[in-house]
């Protein structure tokens, strides 16, 4: 692992922890995986979790006050299996 874009040692540092951190993470997000969703990768996993949004209606008062609402959309039937 070679970091070409920084050039103070600290930097280095910080990008080499980011870079094994996501890589523990997706080893563990695949062990997990593995008894609950068989073959599932992370990759597909995060692919599935991109349909799901979340988005906050604005809604402007007469007096000034703003309203806002966030909604979601709701999970299918896998993304509420993986959700569990």
């Amino acid at each position: 692992m070679r970091s070409i874009d920084h050039q103070n040692e600290s930097r280095i540092e910080a990008h080499i922890f980011v870079a094994f951190l996501a890589h523990c993470l997706q080893v563990t997000l695949k062990a997990r995986l593995r008894p609950l969703a068989g073959g599932t990768t992370p990759r597909e996993l995060l692919d599935k979790f991109k349909k799901l949004q979340m988005v906050d209606v604005v809604l402007p008062n007469d007096d000034g006050r703003v309203l806002t609402l966030s909604r979601q959309t709701q999970p299918e039937a896998d993304h509420r299996m993986l959700l569990q």
